[in-house]
C-alpha cells in the first residue's frame, strides 16, 4: 500500500482527531467537576457536623432559658450558648476554605448568586452568635434576680455596670448590619427570604439595644416617670386600633411600678366640658354628633404621634398633670401576653386565664362585673359603672408575674417583638431623643409615607358604637397601570370588600348609643363606617364608589400624604364593595415603582392582592409595614 493510501483515510476524516482531543478534554473537565463536587461534599460533610452540633446546643440553651433559672442552671445555659457559638465559629473556618470558589461560582444559573452569599450569611452568624454570648453575661444579674424580685429593678445596675459591653456589642452589630445589608435579595434565588428576615433583625438589633440602654431612664432612674396607657378595644375600632375604652397613668422609680390607677374613659374627672377643648373633626361632627374632641375620642389621627400629643394636652388639661409618654395597648395584645403567661390567675376568678380564652372571659366579666349583682341582661344601672372593673385586675395579675419574674424570658420577648411589630403595642415618649430611637425601630405608630415610591394605608373608624369589629371581614385588590405609557402618570385603583357574617333579616341600622342583652347583640349590629385612604402626596382623586357620595373628599393627610375619605353603611348578613381610583404621581414609574403598605392598628391580618402593571402578589399582611418589592 502506498504512502498516499495509507494518509488518505485521515485526509477523508480530518475531524476524527478533533473529536478525540474534544473528547479527552470532557472527560478530563467532567473528570475536574467530580472530584470538585467530591471536594465540596467532602468539605459540606465538615461543616454540617458542627453546624449540627451547634443546633443541639442551642436547643438545650432554649429549654434551660424556658424553666425557673438559678445560678447551676443559668450556668448550663451559658456552657450550651458557649458551646453553640464555639461550633458555628468552627464551621465558619472550614466554610471560609469554599469563599473563592463559591465567589467563583457567581455566574451559575438559579443559583450562582445564593452560593456568593453563603459566605458572607455564615460569617454574619459566627458574629452574631458572639454577640448572644455577650448579651447572656450582661444579662445575668436581670435573669438570677431573686424570686419575687422584679427583672426591672435590675435593670439599671446591669447596664451601668456592662456600658463597655455595651458599646463593644453595638459596634459589631453596627458592622453585621452594614454587611449582610450589602446583599441584594432581589439576585437571590433560595436564599431570598432567609437574607431578607436577616436584613430586617440586624436593622432592629441597633436601635432596639440604643433604645435599652435609655431603659433606666424609661424606668424612672433618678427620677420618676409617669405613663399614660390607653386601653383600646379594637372590636370599636378607631384610626390607632381601638376605641379608648379605658386610660392608665402608670409611675415608675427605679425599675419599680410606685402608682397605677385605670380608670374609664367616660370618668368624669377626664370627661369635663366646662374646659376650652378642641373642635372634633368634621365627621364626627356630621355622622356622631360629636362637638367636641374629649380625651376617649382622641385617637382620631392613624399617625400615633399626633394622636399621642393630643391625648397628653387633653389629660393634662383635664386633670392638671403631666406625664412623660403615652402608650397603646389592644386586645391582640392582652392575648399575647396572657398567652406568655398562661394559666394567669386572677384575683375573684376560679378559672385561670388563657391565651385562648381570655377575650370570651373578659367579655363574660364585662356584662356581669366580678363581685357585683348587677349585670347588663338584668338592666341594673349599677351595672354601667362597674362594667370595666375588671380592668384593673387583669392588669395587677400581669403586672404581678412580671415583677416577680414569673415569666419565660424568651417567650415574653417573643410576644413584646409581635405586639410591637403588629402595633398592637405603640409607643411615643416626649423625650425627643428617645423618641427618635422609637421611630428608628417603627414602634412609634407614625403614618410616615415613604419619601419615594407608591404608598397605601387603609383607615377605618366605626361611628356606630357598637364591637362589630369583632367579625368584620375586610379585604383589599390593589392595581395600578400606565394605560397611557411609563411616561405618563400611572392609575391606581383600590378595592375594598367588607363583609359582615351574621344573619339578622329584618334587623333595621340603630346608630344612637344603647346597650341590649349581652356583648355578642353589640357585635351583630350595622356597621357604620368612616373609611380614609393616604397615598402619595400629589395624588388625584378620579372616581370613588360605594360611598356616601356627599361624603366623600379629598385633601392633605398626615404626613405629607394625600388623603381621601367617605362614609358608608353595613348591614348585618351583607357584604359592601368600596373602590377609590386616583391619579398616582408622576414621578412614580415601572422602572423605580416600589410599594409601601401599612395596616391598621387593631386589624386583623389582612388579605392583600395586587396587580402592578401586570405584575402579581398575593399575600397576607401580618405585620404593621408591607414593602414590594
Amino acid at each position: 500500500m502506498s504512502q498516499q493510501a495509507i494518509d488518505q483515510p485521515s485526509m477523508r476524516h480530518p475531524y476524527r482527531s478533533t473529536r478525540t482531543t474534544r473528547q479527552r478534554l470532557g472527560w478530563l473537565l467532567g473528570g475536574a467537576v467530580g472530584v470538585l463536587l467530591l471536594l465540596l461534599l467532602i468539605q459540606g460533610i465538615r461543616i454540617a457536623l458542627p453546624l449540627q452540633n451547634a443546633y443541639q446546643d442551642g436547643r438545650q440553651f432554649a429549654q434551660i432559658m424556658r424553666g425557673d433559672l438559678s445560678p447551676e442552671s443559668y450556668a448550663l445555659a451559658q456552657q450550651s450558648l458557649q458551646a453553640s457559638a464555639s461550633a458555628i465559629e468552627d464551621a465558619e473556618e472550614r466554610f471560609a476554605l469554599l469563599t473563592p470558589l463559591l465567589h467563583g461560582l457567581r455566574w451559575l444559573p438559579g443559583v450562582g448568586s445564593d452560593l456568593a452569599a453563603l459566605p458572607v450569611l455564615a460569617d454574619a452568624g459566627q458574629q452574631l452568635s458572639e454577640v448572644a454570648v455577650s448579651g447572656m453575661a450582661i444579662a445575668e444579674p436581670i435573669l438570677l434576680a431573686p424570686k419575687g424580685t422584679s427583672p426591672l429593678t435590675q435593670l439599671p445596675a446591669a447596664y451601668a455596670a456592662a456600658e463597655p459591653e455595651m458599646a463593644a456589642i453595638l459596634q459589631k452589630i453596627d458592622a453585621i448590619q452594614q454587611q449582610v445589608q450589602m446583599l441584594d435579595p432581589a439576585r437571590l434565588n433560595l436564599l431570598r427570604e432567609p437574607v431578607e428576615e436577616l436584613q430586617a433583625a440586624t436593622s432592629l438589633l441597633a436601635p432596639g439595644l440604643r433604645l435599652s440602654a435609655s431603659l433606666p431612664d424609661i424606668l424612672g432612674v433618678g427620677e420618676t416617670r409617669t405613663y399614660l396607657i390607653l386601653a383600646q378595644n379594637n372590636h370599636e375600632l378607631r384610626a390607632t386600633g381601638g376605641f379608648l375604652t379605658a386610660v392608665g397613668r402608670v409611675s415608675l422609680q427605679d425599675g419599680r411600678v410606685v402608682s397605677i390607677d385605670f380608670m374609664d374613659s367616660y370618668d368624669p374627672s377626664i370627661s369635663r366640658t366646662d374646659l376650652p377643648l378642641p373642635q372634633a373633626p368634621q365627621p364626627m361632627q356630621e355622622h356622631m354628633n360629636i362637638g367636641v374632641m374629649l380625651l376617649r375620642d382622641a385617637n382620631w389621627s392613624p399617625d400615633f404621634p399626633t394622636t399621642a400629643q393630643i391625648v397628653r394636652t387633653i389629660y393634662s388639661q383635664q386633670t392638671g398633670r403631666v406625664v412623660d409618654g403615652v402608650i397603646t395597648i389592644d386586645l391582640q395584645a392582652v392575648e399575647l401576653f396572657v398567652k406568655a403567661l398562661e394559666p394567669l390567675k386572677m384575683a375573684g376568678v376560679d378559672e385561670p386565664l388563657t391565651g385562648a380564652t381570655v377575650l370570651e372571659q373578659l367579655t363574660a366579666f364585662w356584662a356581669a362585673p366580678l363581685e357585683s349583682e348587677a349585670t347588663l341582661a338584668s338592666g341594673d344601672t349599677g351595672w354601667w359603672k362597674q362594667r370595666k372593673d375588671f380592668i384593673p385586675k387583669l392588669v395587677d395579675a400581669v403586672l404581678g408575674r412580671i415583677m416577680r419574674g414569673q415569666f419565660d424570658y424568651l417567650r415574653m420577648l417573643s410576644t413584646m417583638y409581635a405586639a410591637l411589630d403588629q402595633r398592637s403595642i405603640q409607643l411615643w415618649f416626649a423625650d425627643p431623643a428617645l423618641q427618635r430611637e422609637v421611630a428608628t425601630v417603627g414602634w412609634d405608630g407614625a403614618l410616615r409615607p415613604p419619601a419615594e415610591g407608591d404608598f397605601l394605608a387603609i383607615v377605618n373608624t366605626n361611628f356606630g358604637y357598637n364591637k362589630v369589629n369583632a367579625v368584620i371581614e375586610e379585604r383589599v385588590a390593589y392595581q395600578v397601570s400606565w394605560p397611557d405609557g411609563p411616561a405618563a402618570p400611572a392609575v391606581a385603583t383600590v378595592t375594598m370588600i367588607y363583609k359582615h357574617p351574621f344573619e339578622r333579616p329584618g334587623y333595621v341600622c340603630d346608630q344612637t348609643p344603647h346597650y341590649e342583652g349581652s356583648y355578642e347583640e353589640m357585635i351583630a349590629r350595622c356597621y357604620f363606617d368612616y373609611v380614609r385612604l393616604y397615598a402619595p402626596a400629589g395624588s388625584e382623586l378620579l372616581g370613588v364608589q360605594g360611598l356616601q357620595s356627599e361624603t366623600v373628599t379629598s385633601q392633605r393627610g398626615e404626613g405629607g400624604s394625600q388623603l381621601f375619605g367617605g362614609y358608608f353603611i353595613l348591614s348585618p348578613g351583607s357584604e359592601s364593595t368600596i373602590a377609590f381610583q386616583y391619579r398616582l404621581p408622576a414621578e412614580i414609574t415601572p422602572a423605580n415603582y416600589h410599594l409601601t403598605v401599612r395596616r391598621q392598628a387593631g386589624t386583623p391580618p389582612l388579605p392583600f392582592q395586587a396587580d402592578i402593571d401586570q405584575r402579581f402578589v398575593e399575600t397576607t399582611i401580618e405585620s404593621g409595614l408591607f414593602t414590594w418589592p
